[in-house]
């Protein structure tokens, strides 16, 4: 019996170091190639600015009259260089990943809100947590920027030459936000599409919203028309991203107050009276006159105040960013200039139309003419579920 259960035993031995050695033959063999047309690599580093974070606060956010208390300085915390498995092509590769983590301490406040209320969420919003947090947290910020380019909404990501003067707003917010705006494309991003391309936020509002999750907020200034009222707000709005939001202060360009002037971009069309009124967008219920909420807004010219207009166009050059700055004080004296830009006559739109092209830096040979109204009613359409 003792001979039979020896004879057991060094079997089994032998049966183990065949399979130790066919594992180790099959361990050995040379990985799969990555897929000819691979990944995205991580953005590269902007001299000025950590690329890895930006900020896409809504213009009605950095509410003024908060508290201007000094900025305590921080230093972004970089996403771990991590090899991860590429859910697309089996790949391995570093780089960040995408981490909403940053939503659990900024999640809503909106306790008002039917949808957050009834389904509450860590993040903020039990739908956004569903729909995308699940699907993107944690994967590489590669495989997010590669799916943006054949998703069947990638032409939003693309700045188009011309300007679309009825969906003219403004955006009040820092210049630190506005330099890793244009090293992410020369748009505004909503907070949601900000985060999965491996950003943070670096001003703006203290809670992720519904609305500013999905889309960037501005007040639209109907082709001019609004144009002092827009200002006025939106100046406001950037005093407070430069002095009471900010969240990540990196020296002078955190405390330098922008107003931008941009064309939103939208999936969801608008129809309203005013034929100098926006066809895309959100018009969000809001107590701001004149919100107009876009999933994209294309940067096309900056304000800020005489005494930092000369620093602001020195970063713009040695980043190689091309864009038109003015001043607050001179827009601030063009609108006296120009009595006629609320009028709707002849007149009037050629004011409206010199004054834009003043601040984009740019011809607007089709400025529509405002004394016309568009009959129909105001509807919208496009979007599956406003948000």
């Amino acid at each position: 019996m003792r001979a039979f259960n020896e004879e057991i035993r060094q079997r089994t031995i032998a049966l183990g170091g065949h399979a130790a050695a066919a594992i180790a033959a099959q361990t050995s063999t040379p990985p799969r190639a990555a897929s000819p047309g691979g990944t995205s690599a991580a953005p590269s580093t902007l001299p000025h600015v950590d690329t890895l974070t930006r900020s896409s606060p809504r213009a009605t956010a950095d509410r003024p009259g908060a508290s201007l208390v000094e900025p305590s300085p921080a230093t972004p915390t970089e996403a771990p260089e991590v090899a991860i498995q590429n859910h697309e092509d089996g790949s391995s590769e570093k780089g960040p990943r995408i981490s909403f983590e940053v939503l659990k301490d900024i999640k809503s406040k909106e306790i008002l809100d039917t949808r957050i209320r009834n389904n509450p969420s860590e993040y903020g919003s039990q739908y956004y947590e569903l729909k995308h947090i699940n699907r993107w947290n944690g994967r590489h910020v590669s495989e997010y920027l590669k799916h943006r380019e054949i998703c069947k909404s990638a032409w939003l990501d693309q700045v188009p030459k011309e300007v679309s003067t009825r969906n003219l707003a403004m955006h009040g917010t820092n210049l630190h936000a506005v330099l890793l705006a244009m090293k992410m494309g020369g748009q505004l991003l909503p907070v949601g599409n900000l985060l999965k391309r491996g950003g943070t936020l670096v001003t703006g509002e203290s809670g992720a919203r519904l609305l500013n999750m999905r889309r960037v907020s501005a007040v639209n200034i109907s082709g001019g028309v609004n144009i002092d009222k827009a200002f006025e707000t939106t100046r406001g709005y950037a005093w407070s991203a430069a002095h009471g939001c900010v969240k990540i202060n990196n020296g002078r360009p955190s405390q330098v107050p922008i107003v931008v002037i941009g064309d939103g971009m939208d999936t969801q069309k608008l129809r309203e009276r005013f034929n100098l009124a926006p066809d895309v967008g959100l018009r969000p219920n809001s107590e701001v006159k004149g919100e107009i909420a876009f999933k994209r807004l294309n940067i096309r010219g900056l304000l800020c105040q005489e005494a930092d207009v000369d620093y602001v166009r020195q970063i713009l050059k040695e980043e190689k960013f091309n864009l038109t700055v003015n001043t607050f004080e001179s827009l601030d004296e063009q609108v006296k200039q120009k009595p006629l830009l609320r009028h709707m006559c002849a007149k009037a739109t050629q004011q409206r139309r010199q004054l834009l092209e003043t601040l984009m830096g740019v011809p607007l040979p089709d400025y529509p003419d405002g004394s016309e109204t568009d009959s129909k009613e105001s509807t919208s359409s496009g979007d599956e579920d406003g948000f």
